[in-house]
């Protein structure tokens, strides 16, 4: 499939798969270094790739990765409109105050009034055209603690390691016509999208608290990607590939997708809430106990030469003095 790839802002290519060749051997400053990457992980890392699906001219998704707001919207509409109406919502949605984002209820008013705004804005740029979009988005705290917010049928989902197998746990619910029980459209399918934004009919947008524990994924994604790819699929894949960087492994994920059959626009984008001072703790005990290694072996090679018959050092031979060397010769008893 001749799916066109979207690279991230910093230019990630796509991962070439090679032959399995056998992992050189560490050493102990190899291994020192990796722990000291490891512990230097910001707290949120992300990662995304989006694919242009192959009945697009242009790729009409967007995503945004930027501490607190991580989204993804799913822009609908011929031509250019609904790449315009994707990268207009999210950039309406920066705009939005950390006042509004903390409660649910003031994120639910805000998020209703993108519909106008971003009808507005659309007829600006783009005269006479009919787009729409989309929307699922995490405003997420250092501490994991945050909200999800979603309009239409792009999902978030949370992804928990275990040492068996990985949990995904759904945290949105697609709003198409057959699961709010509306009779869709002509020339609308039951799985559509019933709910969407920029054209009138947003309707009530979801919002939800989330907790994201350390050690703790989202993936949030279009439905390009999560209509090709089932939940113990992904969870399989991230499990097997989880010490691929994240822009790496949600390329992975989008080209699976798309061998899967997709031919619509995908997008991924991933978040991790790594361990916080637990792994720089770890760090710096694992190398107090290598330097302590380290001079316990240094001192054990230069010691003094130990006595055969006993365990400590044997001192130097004295002799005592005699006549031939001018002493006085002892008194007798």
């Amino acid at each position: 499939m001749s799916s066109r790839l979207t690279p991230p802002g910093d230019a990630v290519t796509p991962l070439a798969r090679h032959r399995v060749v056998p992992a050189p051997r560490r050493s102990v400053a190899d291994w020192l270094r990796q722990q000291w990457a490891l512990a230097r992980r910001p707290r949120i890392e992300s990662g995304w790739a989006s694919l242009c699906g192959t009945g697009h001219e242009r790729n009409q998704d967007a995503v945004l990765a930027a501490m607190p707001l991580f989204a993804v919207a799913d822009g609908v509409g011929g031509g250019s409109a609904g790449e315009l109406a994707s990268s207009q919502m999210l950039a309406w949605c920066r705009t939005i105050q950390p006042a509004d984002w903390h409660r649910p209820e003031a994120l639910a008013a805000k998020l209703g009034e993108a519909d106008t705004a971003l009808a507005s804005a659309l007829e600006r740029l783009s005269p006479g055209g009919r787009s729409a979009t989309t929307f699922v988005g995490v405003w997420l705290r250092r501490s994991g603690r945050g909200l999800v917010a979603h309009v239409g049928d792009s999902r978030v989902l949370q992804l928990r390691p275990r040492s068996g197998a990985w949990e995904a746990t759904r945290l949105t619910a697609d709003q198409t016509y057959a699961n709010l029980g509306e009779v869709p459209p002509v020339g609308s399918r039951p799985d559509d999208p019933a709910r969407m934004v920029g054209v009138g009919a947003i309707g009530e947008p979801s919002v939800t608290r989330l907790h994201l524990r350390e050690n703790d994924w989202l993936l949030l994604c279009s439905d390009g990607f999560h209509r090709f790819m089932s939940e113990p699929t992904l969870a399989a894949l991230c499990k097997s590939e989880a010490s691929v960087p994240l822009h790496g492994l949600a390329q992975l994920l989008a080209q699976a997708a798309a061998r899967a059959g997709s031919r619509d626009d995908i997008s991924v984008l991933l978040v991790r809430r790594n361990p916080s001072g637990g792994a720089r703790v770890s760090f710096w005990l694992a190398l107090a106990a290598s330097a302590i290694a380290a001079l316990a072996l240094l001192a054990s090679t230069r010691g003094w030469p130990s006595d055969p018959a006993g365990d400590t050092p044997a001192p130097p031979p004295v002799s005592a003095p005699s006549a031939a060397d001018g002493a006085a010769p002892l008194p007798p008893r």
